[in-house]
């Protein structure tokens, strides 16, 4: 099944499930009521966003060299790699190394 219809599919069936302990009597409570359904007011349109690519800031070394972070850090964590080379240091997400200044 694809996305947007399992989304009017279970629309559809909540709305089903609603109406089915509203009774009004009034007629014209009863047409505001269900021209409210029929908008959607109590189900929002799908939402599509895009996941963007984050921007890259400091590395755990450079935060340990500027003494943001223990020197240690930029030892224990580092991407593992096969082989005899060394391993590669972490470098963090922009947000990450603000979060990480601010928090200094």
């Amino acid at each position: 099944m694809r996305i947007f219809q399992l989304r009017d599919r279970t629309v559809k069936d909540y709305s089903s499930y609603v109406r089915s302990f509203i009774k009004i009597k009034d007629d014209r409570t009863r047409r505001f009521v269900d021209e409210s359904l029929i908008a959607g007011h109590l189900w929002p349109d799908p939402l599509i966003q895009l996941n963007p690519s984050f921007e890259y800031g400091d590395s755990l070394s450079s935060l340990a060299e500027d003494g943001v972070l223990h020197p240690d850090l930029s030892r224990i964590f580092r991407l593992p790699t096969k082989g005899p080379e060394p391993s590669e240091q972490i470098r963090l997400h922009r947000h990450q190394s603000e979060a990480i200044h601010a928090a200094h």
